[in-house]
């Protein structure tokens, strides 16, 4: 039997885990930084990630560093406003899928305003094809606004500098509902609060004229019936004595529409035509604008990190190929069980040298002498007396011992183990065999530099429930 999972599961699904961590609330959410070494390919290019066990406890042994998530939002893709693209309006029928990149149907304008197309542009004259959007839609009006190009659009909210800060990219823009205001809230706070409860509940937003569907015999003073009743305030364009568009009539700025139907049977009204089929676009019981992150179809969030340069958790002069979400991680140095809650740790396991060793080099492998043990070079100490270091099933697991000569393969890179260290594997700072990993991202090697302040946007993007 076939079922689906509607919006609004996703919304309470996720809308809990996106207060929680812009909340700021304890167990935190992290991003870790995994793989030094190359994937297992000539390129070195970087394969899917897939849900099992293996790859959680492989991103595990070589996880090297975690940074707290600063902040979360819902995002779509971002599609900015360009003259001469024709945008898709809204459709009840269609699935996101069913939208391209090429023809999206919603903008972001120059001044960051989002706005969503309710109905594509056609020409004045026959035969009314769709045209390309020339008037970039302005202002904040609550209600569907027309333009000069005949494009209908709705505004539904402004990206505030701050999200744009931290959510705007290249490919994706921040969307998300304002659940309530206060004396606190900002300007577009309370302009999108307005815009959500003035969206007008169980809107008939449109008609389409599905190809083939227009019939035949039909003038242009042809009339719409809703449900029964001649509708008046719409106009019919024909051509050839077929029904090309159908449009809601509209005074100024103002678009003479219907609401607040439970649903539309629409027929024609005429002395001779016959065979059209008209189909009624609805909005969802609350309306258009009434939730953005809906009306978006947003399918995907994004974390925000920011990592200053001078951190030194997190590795410079080296580079990561796997990035993921971990929550519920435990310290590796203080009593067992106690939840991890520094902005920032560092994940790897490593070993004291008796004397500066500076030969060693970061991506080599190093020997243990003695016990023939084996592990990566992931990082060296400022002093040289350290050498942070992962393993993995092509290294094996066998531990090194204390006082043993260690070298390095493939370098000059030599030492030994200090007789006095407490451990054999000396502790990082967080545990990274405790938490849960949510998510992992396998990407081609990215290189941390020195210095530079890191904005780390991680988007993740949420499974199809079907």
């Amino acid at each position: 039997m076939a079922s689906i999972a509607t919006e609004n599961l996703k919304k309470e699904i996720i809308d809990p885990l996106l207060t929680k961590i812009n909340s700021g609330a304890s167990p935190a959410f992290y991003i870790g930084l995994s793989r030094a070494e190359p994937w297992f390919n000539s390129l070195d290019s970087a394969p899917n990630a897939v849900p099992t066990t293996k790859e959680e406890n492989d991103f595990r042994n070589s996880l090297q560093g975690i940074a707290r998530v600063n902040s979360a939002s819902h995002v779509v893709p971002r599609h900015n406003w360009t003259s001469g693209t024709t945008y898709e309006q809204y459709d009840d029928k269609k699935k996101l899928e069913d939208y391209t990149a090429a023809t999206p149907f919603y903008v972001l304008t120059l001044n960051h305003g989002v706005y969503i197309c309710l109905r594509t542009g056609r020409s004045d004259t026959a035969p009314y094809g769709k045209q390309g959007s020339t008037v970039e839609p302005t202002g904040s009006n609550n209600h569907p606004f027309e333009t000069s190009d005949g494009y209908v659009w709705k505004f539904l909210y402004t990206v505030s500098a701050l999200d744009a800060n931290y959510y705007l990219t290249k490919n994706f823009m921040p969307v998300r509902f304002q659940e309530s205001t206060d004396s606190n809230s900002t300007g577009i706070e309370l302009k999108q609060f307005e815009i959500q409860t003035t969206a007008k509940r169980q809107h008939l937003v449109s008609f389409i004229v599905d190809s083939g569907n227009g019939g035949s015999n039909f003038t242009d003073s042809c009339k719409v019936a809703i449900n029964g009743t001649t509708y008046h305030s719409a106009t019919v364009k024909t051509d050839g004595g077929a029904i090309k568009k159908v449009e809601y009539n509209n005074d100024s700025s103002t678009i003479h529409s219907r609401q607040g139907l439970r649903g539309a049977v629409l027929t024609t009204v005429h002395s001779t035509g016959t065979g059209a089929t008209i189909r009624p676009v609805f909005s969802s019981a609350k309306g258009i604008g009434a939730n953005a992150v809906q009306d978006l179809k947003s399918q995907h969030m994004m974390l925000n990190v920011k990592v200053p340069g001078s951190n030194t958790d997190f590795i410079t002069t080296q580079d990561f190929r796997q990035v993921g979400l971990l929550a519920n991680m435990k310290d590796s140095l203080g009593t067992s069980g106690v939840d991890f809650t520094d902005n920032t740790g560092q994940a790897l396991f490593h070993m004291k040298l008796s004397a500066q060793s500076p030969n060693f080099t970061k991506d080599r492998l190093v020997t243990g002498d003695s016990s023939g043990a084996k592990a990566f070079i992931d990082n060296l100490s400022s002093d040289n007396t350290k050498i942070f270091y992962h393993q993995n099933d092509s290294t094996g697991y066998l531990d090194f011992r204390v006082g043993e000569p260690i070298s390095e393969e493939g370098g000059t890179g030599s030492g030994t183990i200090h007789t006095d260290s407490n451990s054999e594997r000396m502790k990082p700072e967080v545990n990274p065999y405790s938490g849960d990993v949510l998510y992992i991202d396998n990407r081609a090697p990215i290189i941390r530099v020195p210095n530079q302040t890191e904005d780390i946007k991680v988007v993740i993007r949420l499974d199809r429930c079907t």
